[in-house]
């Protein structure tokens, strides 16, 4: 196996304490049921799993899972069914209500539809064409998840501050509206069809994905274990030739050793980069380390998982 990190790598100049964190997160998928956006990390962290268990693992769920066929041609999100407005004014108690699908409707639903038919546009290039839901139906997803003591509640006649635990307000829902949402899928970002329920509490629209559920491919399992520490998520790969494959990296400009980490399996190719974390006084800005591995045999037409996230890299485009 062979390595070349390059010598210019990729910077951003954000203070790491957060953005470092933030972008070495394991991505998690969220199911096409209710709540709403990507789950929110456990109080308490698993423990992370050795290199050879999660690979193994990883192969495993993608060989269970809907199959490379369809990750290229089908409509596989990566990210829950619910996206909240940018810059959503969240609070301790409006944050469960989203996650867990408390929602109250506060209007008549409009009873026009834009048709029973839909087009998913993927970013970089391709269309396709899917059933949609109709408002109601798309806001039962939405508030599948309200449990029977918030379905009571009335703001009228519960005070602002009588105590919950845990907390059990529902968000209320004043209008929809028919769009498209961006969204991160295994073929890249696409635009798909969704609808827009208007939440003040939130202080703009809820976007809930409307693609009939029987159209929408669920991703494979996710190990629950951390990734290794020393493990780097892959951004993209660059090029594949035979068995040579170049790819990008995420860190910082304070790695050492960074190396390639690649598990092959006849059907299936896991493909990450480990690397010293430094300390001391390194400034820590982010960057993207461009690395070359080395196969035993050619890729071909192998699927490669990035090993950090578990998911599905194509060459030329960013994981996730």
């Amino acid at each position: 196996m062979s390595i070349r990190v390059s010598v210019r790598a990729r910077l951003w100049t954000v203070p790491v304490a957060a953005a470092l964190l933030a972008g070495c997160a394991t991505p998690q998928a969220a199911a096409p049921g209710a709540g709403g956006g990507d789950p929110a990390p456990t109080a308490s962290p698993s423990p992370a799993a050795s290199p050879t268990t999660r690979t193994a693992a990883l192969i495993a769920g993608w060989r269970a899972g809907p199959g490379q066929q369809v990750w290229r041609t089908g409509f596989v999100p990566l990210q829950g069914l619910s996206v909240p407005p940018a810059g959503a004014r969240f609070t301790r108690e409006s944050r469960v209500a989203f996650d867990n699908g408390w929602y109250t409707l506060a209007f008549s639903m409009p009873r026009e539809v834009p048709g029973r038919r839909g087009t998913i546009t993927f970013h970089d290039g391709g269309t396709m064409e899917v059933p949609v839901q109709l408002g109601v139906e798309a806001y039962r997803e939405l508030a599948s998840g309200q449990p029977p003591a918030c379905r009571t509640y009335d703001k009228a006649r519960l005070p602002e501050r009588t105590p919950a635990a845990p907390p059990c307000r529902p968000l209320t829902v004043t209008g929809a509206r028919y769009g498209t949402v961006d969204l991160r899928t295994s073929r890249g970002t696409a635009a798909v069809p969704a609808w827009f329920f208007t939440v003040p509490e939130l202080g703009g629209d809820v976007a809930r994905v409307a693609v009939d559920p029987a159209s929408i491919t669920t991703v494979p399992n996710v190990p629950a274990e951390d990734p290794p520490a020393a493990l780097m998520s892959v951004d993209r790969i660059l090029a594949a030739e035979g068995g040579r494959v170049t790819f990008t990296a995420n860190g910082s400009v304070c790695d050492r050793n960074i190396k390639p980490s690649v598990t092959e399996a006849e059907d299936v190719v896991v493909l990450g980069a480990t690397a010293t974390r430094g300390t001391g006084g390194c400034t820590r800005q982010l960057a993207a380390h461009a690395v070359v591995a080395t196969l035993r045999a050619p890729l071909g037409d192998r699927p490669v998982l990035d090993a950090h996230s578990g998911r599905l890299l194509t060459p030329g485009r960013r994981s996730g």
